[in-house]
């Protein structure tokens, strides 16, 4: 993979064998090697063997920022794909009836509270 080419459909669980670094290798690898591995895959897995295979993961900046980034793009569509599933009908109330939501709030957490307090 490599710097500047770097896709986060293309990352899977699965490791060629240059992709794997066994856990005594890491005491003869210098830093620039290791660090070499890590831009030329992105991911670089530990194997720790005598039946314990695979134990650790180590990821480019780039990978590792990509993941992060991803993971709060899909959290945020969940919510609200759950805020339009159980709060859809609110769209249909006119701008000037909108109530703001507390900065720092979820709009999820927000109308949950406000839900709680009509009980």
């Amino acid at each position: 993979m490599g710097k500047g080419r770097f896709r986060l459909s293309a990352l899977s669980a699965s490791f060629s064998p240059e992709e794997i670094v066994r856990a005594g290798e890491l005491k003869k690898l210098n830093q620039t090697e290791l660090l070499k591995r890590i831009h030329r895959h992105d991911k670089i897995a530990l194997d720790f063997s005598k039946g314990k295979g695979i134990e650790g993961v180590v990821l480019s900046y780039e990978t590792y920022k990509a993941l992060l980034e991803r993971i709060a793009e899909l959290e945020e569509e969940l919510e609200e794909t759950m805020i339009r599933l159980k709060y859809g009908h609110r769209a249909d109330t006119p701008e000037e009836e909108w109530i703001e939501v507390p900065e720092g709030v979820s709009t999820m957490e927000f109308l949950e509270r406000k839900a709680r307090k009509k009980k």
